[in-house]
């Protein structure tokens, strides 16, 4: 096994902005929810870290969400909303480091 990171910036349309590799794709399901797939998988539930980013606007709150209400080894589930708990589609960033 070898530890592994897994990292990118997302666009709010769900397309990849910046990238450290290509070993994920993002679908975006509904507003505020994507799914990104890993491949190749993870030998074991990733650690996935993340933040809403470059949103635009100077307004935006802390209280802004994003949260990942489902990882698993080869998927995990990506809700990004407003501070009032809404879901909508916004840019974030992630980070998922574990072992393939």
């Amino acid at each position: 096994m070898t530890q592994t990171t897994v990292w990118g910036s997302i666009d709010l349309n769900g397309n990849i902005v910046v990238t450290g590799n290509s070993d994920f794709k993002v679908e975006s399901a509904n507003g505020g929810q994507f799914q990104i797939s890993f491949n190749p998988v993870f030998t074991s539930t990733p650690v996935i870290v993340g933040s809403q980013n470059n949103f635009g606007y100077l307004e935006e709150s802390n209280t802004d969400s994003v949260c990942f209400p489902v990882v698993t080894s080869s998927y995990f589930q990506v809700n990004t909303g407003t501070a009032s708990g809404d879901l909508t589609n916004r840019t974030f960033a992630f980070i998922a480091i574990g072992n393939r």
